[in-house]
């Protein structure tokens, strides 16, 4: 602001001599009026505006420039612009002598990216005057635009995962149709030969017969197809994935203990679909586990919730692999391919629900499903500073026992 008082100064000087005591008066009363009004705009604008002179030393910001580049509760007038933005060429940027823009990513106080613009101050009168900068804060475009590329690139994961499991059907098709042909010419020999041959094809097709089920659920899962929403209960679903999983929770020689709460309301769900979500979430904990760990599931009603808790003994990890948790292709078991979770994330967010996992190396892991209650719901949002405001919440006859 002090540039900006300057230049105007400086017309009012290169007159002064042609200008009565009147006239210089309301020079000055409409200066001041002007720099009021500008510094009122400044101060209220999300846009941050520094003004720096030829060297880089900041001579005024906004209080937008200041939570932006995270300057202290002194402001920063005086300091060189490359003690808190850096990497940056500042004077070069300023002797160009014409407007310029530059995209930067910095990380304190928080990682932002920011679109800065430098306006040159009276080109061409005055060399070496400074610049003003217009900080534009461009990080939820930015991310609107990487999570574009990460849903394209989940989309094209997905199709490849689909083709695939399509693909296996074939040679499962073929498998259990030998095993049949097996079958009839073990029935041809006489009773108590071939016993031990016998259960070893009946076993045989009885885990293609799973294997052909869990494909067949896996491509209904990853289509991308809208939910077909109808009132559901959702201790019935988790009891039927736990029970198609029974021979081998059995077989990991595991402890399902369940604590599914009573009269839970019906939900909107896409039964089929909700049903692989848990599969995947159950069988997650299971590798996890290994064998002789406990799994415990709970159902439990929030304020606008309703939830599913899966929550595993295992060996659990650490905050980097939390943090990158569903990418594709990422997993933390030695043959996982990562696709478990990118499938149960986008079968949650097509409820309109939320997937919450929590994890401790050396002690387990926790995964939260929720779903919205039933009924409309409308709530009131806080403004900025104030309390939180509080909705009503209409109660629904329809309930799970």
């Amino acid at each position: 602001m002090a540039l900006l008082k300057a230049a105007i100064l400086d017309k009012v000087l290169d007159r002064l001599g042609q200008l009565g005591t009147g006239e210089v008066q309301g020079y000055l009363e409409r200066m001041a009026r002007e720099q009021g009004v500008l510094g009122a705009i400044f101060d209220a604008i999300r846009e941050g505006i520094l003004v720096i002179d030829e060297g880089g030393t900041i001579r005024y910001h906004n209080p937008a420039a200041a939570s932006m580049l995270g300057f202290g509760p002194g402001g920063a007038v005086g300091q060189g612009i490359g003690r808190h933005v850096r990497g940056l060429d500042w004077e070069a940027l300023v002797r160009a002598g014409a407007s310029a823009s530059r995209d930067l990513e910095i990380t304190y106080p928080e990682r932002r990216y920011l679109s800065v613009y430098a306006i040159p101050l009276t080109p061409g009168e005055r060399d070496g005057f400074g610049a003003a900068l217009v900080l534009h804060d461009a990080t939820a475009s930015r991310q609107a635009m990487d999570e574009r590329a990460e849903s394209e690139r989940a989309g094209a994961v997905m199709t490849l995962a689909a083709s695939v499991a399509h693909e296996l059907g074939n040679p499962l098709n073929s498998f259990d149709i030998h095993l049949q042909l097996m079958e009839r010419e073990l029935r041809k020999l006489r009773e108590g030969e071939g016993a031990r041959l016998r259960e070893a094809v009946r076993v045989s097709r009885q885990e293609v017969r799973r294997l052909d089920g869990i494909i067949k659920n896996f491509l209904k899962a990853i289509r991308p197809a809208p939910p077909d929403l109808r009132p559901a209960a959702l201790n019935r679903i988790v009891r039927e994935a736990v029970e198609f999983l029974r021979p081998e929770i059995e077989g990991r020689d595991l402890i399902v203990e369940m604590d599914l709460a009573d009269r839970l309301p019906r939900l909107m769900l896409d039964a089929d679909q909700i049903r692989q979500a848990f599969l995947n979430l159950i069988k997650n904990a299971m590798e996890a586990m290994r064998t002789g760990g406990i799994l415990r599931i709970r159902t439990e009603v929030e304020e606008d919730w309703v939830s599913a808790i899966f929550r595993d003994t295992g060996g659990g990890f650490d905050a980097t692999a939390l943090a990158r948790r569903g990418e594709a292709f990422l997993s933390t078991k030695p043959e996982g391919t990562g696709l478990g979770l990118m499938v149960v994330s986008r079968i949650v967010g097509s409820h309109g629900g939320q997937l919450e996992i929590k994890s401790q190396p050396g002690v387990g892991t926790d995964m939260r499903v929720r779903f919205p209650k039933p009924g409309p719901r409308v709530k009131l949002l806080a403004a900025p500073g104030a309390a939180r405001g509080t909705s009503a919440e209409p109660r629904t006859p329809n309930h799970e026992r």
